[in-house]
Order: structure tokens, then C-alpha cells, then sequence
């Protein structure tokens, strides 16, 4: 009924302002309750425009005077009540969980989210928290600092029975997501992610950040599609590189002893280990050759060689999607694979990445 009645919101509000200002030394703990229930009603409904400016007379009034009781809550209040007149009030209704810990005093809540490679975060969320306030909450911890950098970043929710990534909107309330996710019984994870990449890496960035970068990086090198061999032929300088590549993922993870020819293989992307220039033993020679150059490197810093030397090629910092059939003329009825990046759009052969 509030949410489609300002009229009993504004009735609701004039009676908090009278009892509050009544109560507040006399029946403290009704006072309080009084706030908290003024507190849930800012962070879920909006009121009326001819209401509006009175509701936040009131509020400014308490929340800028130190000395009055319930002042902190009251700057809560304001800035729920803001926050709702700029991105709409909740959707859901509140979890019974939710409305105990609001009614308890309890203003936050510990949320865990996930980073590529499986490292948590743990972030304090309110009623009004949306996502792009978590988003830029995560950033600051990686030592992300500009607002437009922050932008390349996203949050998703993933279903686990399904496996299903959805991506949440900027102006989504956390709770509503969270809520809804719950009410259908639905086992869940929020993951942060990196979604574009025009802003080059910070390889002077906290561990944390150039761990990130690693992890997430790590899915598409491996799948072959940063790697461009032509007509399955891999240049000597190219074999090379990814030769120092796969020493330097060996020892990212902190091993001391020399890779196995299986852990090797494990090391390679997989269009690589479909070319013929090199031979099993000669991978491993080479593998073990730079693993001996690096041996002084600690694991951050065989990260951040790693980053340094796939930032430098064509397709990496790409958004890739498989293409089951085209219907381009030049490739009718092929498959191939779509490459986005700041650069542009490749159209690229699905097995060589070779622009089509």
C-alpha cells in the first residue's frame, strides 16, 4: 500500500516528526524504534513532491545538529530518502531476516564477493546499496580510484544449480537481487569482473589488482584465443614467448620443482599444442630454460611479466563469442569466433584466430 500511496506515506512521516520530537526524552526506546521504522521507510518509498521538501527540512534539521538525539540516524535516514528519490525505492519486500536485523539496529550486512580465481571479498552492504556502489566499493580495495576507470567493471549474480551468469544493472538494489534469489530458494554468488578493457593494466597496482588481472586472464589465454597461428604454424619468436609464458604461470604458483612433459602440456594453450613446429621434449627444454632466467622472480612479479607480455598482443583485453553459423556472405555457414576490443571487431577463424 505505501508504495502506491504517498498520502499515507506523508500521514506516516507527520506522525514519526510528532512523536519523535515528544518521545525523545520520556520513551526512548519507543523514540528509537520510532527512527528505525522511519529508516526502513526511506530506503523503500518514495513520497510526494508537496511533502518532500518538508520531510527533508526535518531530517537536514537533526542530522546537522550534533547535539540532538538520533542525529546519526537521522543522516541515515537523509541519505536513504536521497538515494531513493534518485534510482526509485526497493522493488522486493524485505526478507523477514532483513527486517529483523533493521528493527534489531543492524544497518549493514558482511557480502561476500567473488573474484576471478575464486579469492573473496567481503563488502558491508546497506538497504540502499545498488550495484554500482559495490562495484566502486571493490575498485577502491584494488586501488581503482577514477570514476570512468570504475566503469569498465561489473557485477554478476550466478545461479549455481544452473550455472547461469547474469549480469546485474548499475541502479540495482543488492538486497533485491539477493532477496529474490533467496525466495526462490536459489543457491547463489555474486563475482566482480573486469568487462572492458580500454584503460591499460597498472602493473604498480596492490597485489590484489594484478591478481585479478592474472586470474581473469588466464581462462582466455588458455582456450587459445589470444594465441594467432596461421594455418597451425607458430613463428620460432611466438613458440618462444609462449615457452616463457607457461614458465612463468608455473611459478606464479609458487613451485620449486621442474614441470613434468603432462604439467607442460597443462601449461600451453590449446590451439598451441595442435601446431607441429615443436616436439614434447623440446617444449619442456624450453619451458625449463626460462624457468632457470626467472628463478629469482617472486609469484607477483612472474604475474606481472606474464600481464606485461600478453598486453602487448592484438586480441588481448578482448570479449570473446563463439559464432555457430555465420551469415556474413564472405563467411556464410562457417563458424568463427568475434573478437571486441577498443580496437575494433574481429571476425577470426575459430581454430587459428586468424582475422577473416
Amino acid at each position: 500500500m505505501c508504495s502506491n500511496d504517498n498520502g499515507w506515506y506523508d500521514t506516516k512521516c507527520t506522525l514519526f516528526k510528532m512523536y519523535t520530537f515528544l518521545l525523545t526524552f520520556v520513551y526512548r526506546d519507543s523514540c528509537q524504534k520510532g527512527w528505525r521504522l522511519i529508516s526502513i521507510m526511506t530506503s523503500w518509498f518514495e513520497c510526494s513532491e508537496k511533502f518532500r521538501p518538508y520531510l527533508v527540512k526535518y531530517l537536514q534539521t537533526i542530522a546537522t545538529n550534533r547535539d540532538l538525539p538520533n542525529n546519526a540516524v537521522a543522516k541515515m535516514c537523509l541519505l536513504n530518502l536521497r538515494k531513493t528519490l534518485r534510482f526509485g525505492g526497493r522493488t522486493n519486500v524485505p526478507s523477514a531476516q532483513e527486517l529483523l536485523a533493521l528493527t534489531e539496529g543492524r544497518v549493514s550486512k558482511r557480502q561476500r564477493v567473488m573474484l576471478p580465481g575464486g579469492n573473496p571479498v567481503i563488502i558491508n552492504v546497506k538497504p540502499t546499496t545498488i550495484t554500482m556502489d559495490l562495484i566502486e566499493e571493490v575498485c577502491l580495495q584494488l586501488g581503482i580510484e577514477k570514476q570512468i576507470e570504475m566503469e569498465e567493471y561489473a557485477l554478476f549474480y550466478i545461479i549455481e544449480r544452473e550455472r547461469q551468469f547474469c549480469q546485474m544493472g548499475s541502479d540495482e538494489y543488492i538486497f533485491d537481487v539477493t532477496t529474490d534469489l533467496q525466495n526462490r530458494q536459489e543457491s547463489f554468488s555474486l563475482l566482480f569482473q573486469r568487462l572492458s578493457w580500454f584503460f591499460p593494466i597498472k602493473f604498480d597496482a596492490p597485489e590484489s589488482y594484478i591478481e585479478l588481472m592474472f586470474q581473469q586472464t588466464l581462462p582466455d589465454y588458455f582456450d587459445g584465443f589470444l594465441v594467432i597461428t596461421d594455418n597451425s604454424y607458430l613463428e620460432p619468436e611466438h613458440a618462444n614467448l609462449i615457452g616463457k609464458l607457461a614458465a612463468l604461470k608455473f611459478k606464479s604458483d609458487d613451485k620449486v620443482h621442474m614441470p613434468t612433459g603432462q604439467e607442460i602440456r597443462e601449461l600451453l594453450p590449446r590451439n598451441v599444442l595442435k601446431t607441429h613446429e615443436l616436439g614434447p621434449s623440446q617444449w619442456i627444454n624450453m619451458v625449463h630454460d626460462h624457468l632457470q632466467v626467472i628463478s629469482r622472480l617472486s609469484p607477483t612479479q612472474c604475474k606481472i611479466e606474464f600481464l606485461e607480455i600478453l598486453s602487448h598482443w592484438r586480441l588481448f583485453g578482448s570479449t570473446f563469442f563463439r559464432i555457430q553459423q555465420a551469415t556474413e556472405p564472405s563467411l556464410y555457414g562457417q563458424q568463427c569466433l568475434l573478437a571486441v576490443n577498443k580496437e575494433g571487431v574481429y571476425f577470426l577463424h575459430h581454430e587459428t584466430n586468424v582475422s577473416k
